[in-house]
């Protein structure tokens, strides 16, 4: 037999040494199998209701003649899935850098749904590993600070769920972060097409038990999630943040009466920082004015201040010239790392000077006068606000890693759904509008990692056109157009 012409119809025995049922996993095993597959098998265990299955570690994968399976794996992958019963499975990447605290990488690997035989089996493990080479996974490792090279990655397969209705839920309101919400974004049938963006959903905020605070369905439409769903959410959401700490980005599935934890990851915690920085930031330019004025001063008094004309304004604006000769302060450059993504933000909204001039440190931090514009209306998906050049996208033919050379750091991206291409775009970009997606997609969660605020705006590639001026206001859903 080879690893490409699988046998099938053999009798189911135990399972080979290197896989592990879903159940037999903890979240210890997230060294080998992955943090997607280790909490899934450890809430599995738990008595949460997840669908079975089993896992396949990152060292069992080969870098041999035959590629990463050989026929000897090929073989054992098969008598798996033939103990699992067979029929339709999901094949889905656990890879080492996914669902982690420092950024969750939604939707960077691939997963392969409805697989029903052993050769598509063996297909599919081979497309979730090849992903872990593509452009996006490499160009998010790159923004991470990890490199270019292939990670590791392990693979989960699961038993199929034939939802009625599945989709995502966040134990945090992402746009405002508060911990006293929930926020569920839910579509009929299988979830993928909602997380990959492809289609809004339907959004509610909930209090923590579960009861409507708000929401996008227009009158007289049937709801997505009952109110009966939406309590059984809230409780699940309370059981898992008790079980995995909080807060979380939880996938579900409602298949009758029955509802199965999917996956749940901790949301990124930049994701949430931008969400809480609003109000931070008040408070960093209040400390920023004092620390400026201060610099000025000491600057003044040791005659340097002719010395730095000739510096980049972001070297003055960082110099710390008594540290030149210490250790350094891990703490301390943390500190100041988080003071910079603030910084940019706020160069973003045009309330930060590139050059800070003596007579304006007072009102460092002032929102500038805005032009009137034309405001369209549209729905908040990541939250920030930011002011930039239109770049209209077709992600059908274009390239997105063709683009990146383009593109300059000031332009909003415009395009008809939150693609998952997007990824690498988004780290350099001011912005993403999109005519389709919701609040959960897996674009949007990349979007607020990377600290710039989307908006969904209907007819956006229309009504907005290449090269012009607007300003975002993620959180209030709202893009200004401020110069054609």
């Amino acid at each position: 037999m080879t690893a490409n012409s699988p046998e099938p119809g053999r009798p189911a025995g135990p399972l080979p040494e290197r896989i592990r049922p879903l159940s037999a996993l903890g979240r210890g095993d997230a060294d080998r199998f992955g943090a997607k597959a280790a909490t899934l098998g450890h809430l599995s265990a738990r008595g949460f209701t997840v669908p079975d299955g089993f896992a396949i570690p990152a060292d069992a994968f080969g870098l041999g003649s035959d590629g990463p399976i050989n026929a000897a794996l090929a073989d054992a992958i098969c008598a798996a899935y033939r103990r699992l019963g067979e029929g339709s499975v999901a094949v889905r990447s656990s890879a080492f850098d996914e669902d982690v605290p420092q950024a969750s990488a939604a939707g960077i690997y691939e997963s392969v749904l409805g697989v029903g035989d052993e050769a598509a089996l063996i297909a599919a493990v081979r497309h979730c590993l090849a992903s872990a080479a593509a452009a996006p996974a490499l160009a998010h490792r790159t923004a991470q600070g990890r490199g270019t090279a292939a990670g590791s990655m392990g693979v989960l397969v699961q038993r199929m769920v034939l939802a009625d209705v599945a989709g995502v839920a966040y134990t945090v309101d992402p746009i405002t972060a508060r911990r006293d919400r929930l926020c569920l974004n839910a579509t009929r049938g299988l979830g993928e097409a909602l997380a990959a963006g492809r289609v809004s959903g339907e959004t509610q905020v909930t209090d923590r038990a579960g009861t409507l605070i708000r929401g996008d369905r227009l009158p007289g439409a049937i709801p997505v999630l009952t109110p009966g769903q939406a309590r059984a959410l809230a409780a699940l959401a309370d059981r898992l943040e008790t079980e995995l700490g909080g807060p979380l980005d939880i996938e579900f599935a409602f298949a009758g009466t029955t509802l199965y934890c999917l996956q749940a990851r901790p949301i990124a915690a930049t994701g949430l920082a931008e969400a809480q920085d609003a109000r931070r930031a008040q408070v960093y330019l209040a400390a920023e004015r004092v620390r400026l004025q201060e610099r000025l001063r000491g600057l003044r008094t040791r005659g340097v201040m002719a010395q730095l004309r000739d510096l980049a304004p972001e070297l003055v604006f960082h110099l710390h010239l008594e540290e030149l000769n210490r250790p350094p302060d891990l703490a301390l450059l943390e500190s100041r790392r988080t003071e910079r993504r603030l910084g940019r933000r706020l160069l973003r909204e045009g309330r930060l000077p590139a050059v800070i001039q003596e007579g304006a440190i007072q009102t460092l931090g002032a929102a500038g006068r805005q032009a009137p514009g034309r405001q369209l209306r549209g729905r908040a998906m990541a939250p920030g606000c930011s002011v930039g050049r239109v770049r209209v996208l077709d992600l059908d033919l274009d390239d997105p890693e063709s683009l990146l050379v383009h593109l300059t750091g000031n332009e909003v991206l415009v395009t008809r759904s939150a693609n998952l291409g997007l990824a690498s775009l988004l780290r350099i970009a001011a912005g993403l509008v999109v005519e389709v997606g919701g609040v959960l997609a897996h674009a949007a969660c990349q979007a607020r990692e990377s600290g710039i605020p989307a908006v969904v705006l209907d007819n956006a590639t229309s009504l907005l056109k290449d090269g012009m001026t607007v300003r975002l206001d993620g959180a209030r859903g709202r893009v200004s157009i401020v110069a054609y």
